[in-house]
């Protein structure tokens, strides 16, 4: 027999999750790019959105493997995807608000001019870059290109099994660089 019954519907909007985090509003009008996706990075990417950054660029070449979903946000369903395209899924799951741009980008290899220009411009309009690639030759990248930029920059990296880490704070002008570290 089928019957109507009622369903409960809510609306989300970012008055709701101003509530719990109070940086939110100051939050929602920076932009910040996020390259690698791995563990760590798909934690951040998450992290951030629901803290109440708006805009978020996600670049990563590699794609969702069984291996990387132990401690990786995405869901098992989106093994062989892009883990650009499954940590978006993930963030649109939990923030449906976010505007959440993928590049499929590998940094610090070959790339085509277009691709040069198109992270150029990414990269310049980011109110912050964190990296968690854990590859010394993109954290150097990075930071040469942060410092010529003058763009803040945050390098993560999970070691040991994820047993140890280290993020280190890259201000143009006010820190050390990664050079530096």
């Amino acid at each position: 027999d089928d019957k109507a019954e009622w369903i409960r519907c809510y609306v989300v909007n970012d008055d709701d999750s101003l509530v719990r985090t109070p940086y939110g509003k100051d939050l929602s009008n920076k932009e910040v790019t996020l390259v690698g996706l791995g563990s760590l990075g798909s934690l951040v990417a998450t992290s951030i959105a629901q803290e109440g950054v708006r805009k978020i660029n996600l670049i990563d070449y590699d794609i969702f493997e069984p291996a990387n979903s132990i401690r990786h946000q995405g869901e098992q369903h989106m093994f062989s995807f892009p883990k650009v395209d499954v940590v978006k899924d993930r963030i649109l799951s939990l923030m449906p608000t976010t505007h959440v741009n993928v590049e499929y980008i590998g940094i610090g290899g070959h790339r085509s001019t277009e691709q040069l220009t198109k992270l150029n411009q990414i990269l310049n309009r980011s109110d912050l870059i964190i990296e968690t690639t854990g590859s010394h030759k993109v954290s150097h990248y990075l930071n040469r290109y942060c410092l010529s930029e003058n763009i803040p920059l945050i390098i993560g990296s999970v070691t040991n099994g994820a047993w140890s880490c280290e993020v280190v704070r890259i201000i143009p002008g006010d820190t050390g660089c990664w050079g530096c570290w």
